[in-house]
């Protein structure tokens, strides 16, 4: 999950009810990095909270990974620690290659949210690229870098297609 799990702080029963709903997907691990609208604030409930064993929360500002050996896989992120971020966090982060498969999880690309271009991330050396921030699907590399969009509208405005990115 690529940022905005929420789109705002989430409340301590809101955790525990995604939790509860990750931990019936028993053959699934779940990596997720906190964005913009659910960033990190002093006082998250994301730094308090426990996670089920499948579930991998990439939660500080800084470039973070978990390995799945069976899978021969990594995957990276990092988490907001603010709203916004004009720094381009993502330009220097390439791929450690400590797997033969290894994916960045990264939110933003707008001047205001990290920003980058798809070249860039094109050229740290990650297998995959999920990007999360966008609503609308986008694909920016084919089978490379890709905005899954959100499952559902987040609002009123935010009309057209949604969806997710099954890999």
């Amino acid at each position: 999950i690529a940022g905005d799990l929420f789109h705002r702080q989430p409340l301590m029963r809101e955790l525990r009810e995604v939790n509860f709903l990750f931990s019936k997907l028993t053959k699934t691990q779940v990596v997720l990095i906190a964005g913009n609208h659910d960033y990190l604030k002093p006082d998250s409930f994301y730094h308090t909270f426990a996670w089920k064993e499948n579930v991998h929360p990439l939660l500080n500002g800084h470039m973070g990974g978990v390995e799945f050996r069976e899978l021969e896989t990594n995957v990276y992120g990092l988490s907001y620690h603010r709203r916004e971020i004009m720094e381009g966090l993502y330009d220097r982060m390439f791929a450690p290659r400590k797997q033969k498969y290894e994916i960045l999880l990264a939110h933003g690309g707008d001047e205001t949210h990290i920003p980058f271009k798809k070249e860039t991330l094109l050229n740290l050396g990650y297998d995959y690229v999920a990007l999360g921030h966008i609503h609308k699907p986008q694909v920016l590399v084919e089978n490379k870098v890709i905005y899954a969009g959100a499952l559902e509208p987040t609002d009123k405005n935010d009309t057209g297609m949604h969806g997710y990115v099954r890999g």
